[in-house]
């Protein structure tokens, strides 16, 4: 979590909107846990890391099937 927010800050810093960035872990655990590091730790404002896009590998094949049922 700590690196994962180290690299979100980096590229926050540089100019990324959090709109583009995502992050996708394993569980369900981690992901909560990620975002729980990054709002507790972030250096920047807290809102710009709550406007990033942390899931798991299941919440986003499931939203990828549905955008793909929808085309």
């Amino acid at each position: 979590a700590a690196a994962v927010e180290k690299i979100i800050t980096t590229f926050l810093r540089n100019g990324v909107n959090p709109g583009q960035i995502g992050c996708i872990t394993p569980y369900e655990g981690q992901r909560a846990y990620v975002v729980s590091h990054m709002l507790r730790a972030g250096q920047l404002n807290k809102q710009l890391y709550k406007d990033i896009e942390v899931a798991s590998v299941d919440s986003f094949q499931v939203s990828r099937s549905a955008s793909r049922a929808r085309l």
